[in-house]
């Protein structure tokens, strides 16, 4: 695990309360996410975030650098979509993000 994913270990799961608005809503956090980041390659703490696995789950993991990052997200979330379309629960400080597996080519024959 590279140190920039070890970073990003403070964590929320978020679930989508609006079942009409579902991934618009989606789209939302994970924008959240990366606005509350900050410094370089933010998008770790939305990795793994994707449209298939929130259907297969019916939530999202989000990771922050900090509790103070994580917090700004919680406050930011709940003035622009509100409490009745989105939760979060589960807050951890101990949960790094995983480094995406690279998919393996087949060697050149």
């Amino acid at each position: 695990m590279s140190d920039l994913h070890r970073e990003y270990r403070f964590s929320i799961v978020c679930k989508v309360t609006d079942k009409e608005n579902e991934l618009a809503v989606l789209g939302c956090l994970r924008a959240l996410c990366n606005w509350a980041n900050s410094g370089r390659y933010r998008q770790i703490g939305w990795g793994g975030s994707t449209e298939k696995n929130f259907a297969r789950n019916g939530y999202i993991v989000l990771r922050f650098r900090n509790d103070q990052q994580r917090m700004n997200f919680k406050q930011k979330a709940n003035e622009l979509l509100g409490k009745r379309r989105w939760s979060g629960s589960d807050e951890r400080n101990d949960d790094p993000a995983i480094p995406r597996q690279k998919s393996r080519q087949p060697a050149p024959g």
